[in-house]
């Protein structure tokens, strides 16, 4: 900010040093059958500088990029044993291929496809922080909006 000004100061500057080093207006030759047209003397652009503190310069803000999350709405509508999605943590989970490894019956968890706090609260009354490692390395579909 503080550059454009000084930039802006010495351009005004250099406009104004040309303006005064212009040469005169000639003079007809004598015997020229010809008068001599009056030139005009270049004069600096009337600019008028506004201190530095006074202009404010923000960088162009890329867009927001489109939300990545998964609503509430869209994960209950992944709620059977072909297609289960569960969300733990803020993480929406695809947990379809693993219902049928589950030690405890894939019934277990199905009736708590499509759900977040549901399957939080019964996962962590069931296995608190044990098994939460083995339920972060199924495919991670985003965060739940």
């Amino acid at each position: 900010m503080i550059f454009g000004f000084i930039l802006l100061t010495m351009l005004l500057a250099g406009c104004s040093q040309q303006a005064s080093q212009a040469p005169e207006a000639s003079t007809p030759v004598q015997g020229s059958d010809q008068a001599a047209a009056p030139q005009s003397t270049p004069t600096a652009p009337d600019v008028t500088a506004t201190p530095a503190s006074n202009v404010t310069i923000s960088p162009a803000e890329p867009p927001a990029p489109p939300s990545s999350g998964i609503t509430v709405a869209e994960l209950a509508t992944h709620n059977t044993a072909s297609d289960c999605l569960v969300a733990f943590k803020g993480t929406v989970f695809n947990v379809t291929k693993f219902l049928p490894l589950h030690p405890g019956g894939s019934a277990a968890i199905e009736k708590y496809c499509g759900s977040s706090t549901a399957f939080e609260d019964a996962f962590t009354r069931k296995h608190g922080t044990s098994k939460v490692s083995n339920l972060e390395q199924m495919p991670s579909k985003g965060s739940l909006a």
